[in-house]
């Protein structure tokens, strides 16, 4: 069963901070070995944020992008050099866990 994309973020979130493995930069999806695989492969086990909310959610790259962006502009330069709780963080925001920060 696909979760919604709130659902979605709060999963991924809660799976980042469960099992920090699981969480990459600089691609969507990665296999046990490091490469880079598509995000519905089987073996898929690693992912950044959005190809985490696409994996779960089974929405397209640009809808877990704009998702993600209503919260942290630029949210994949955001997952990837800023880091896996920056990430989490983003992530609950964009489920409504938390509050947005303001600048």
């Amino acid at each position: 069963m696909k979760l919604t994309l709130q659902q979605a973020a709060s999963a991924v979130a809660d799976l980042f901070e469960a099992a920090p493995e699981t969480w990459t930069h600089g691609t969507n999806a990665r296999d046990a070995f490091g490469l880079r695989v598509d995000v519905d492969d089987p073996i898929a086990c690693c992912f950044c944020a959005i190809g985490g909310l696409r994996a779960a959610s089974g929405c397209s790259q640009a809808g877990a992008y704009n998702f993600l962006a209503r919260v942290q502009p630029f949210p994949t330069r955001h997952n990837d050099q800023r880091g896996r709780l920056a990430a989490i963080r983003m992530l609950r925001r964009a489920a409504g866990e938390i509050e947005c920060e303001r600048g």
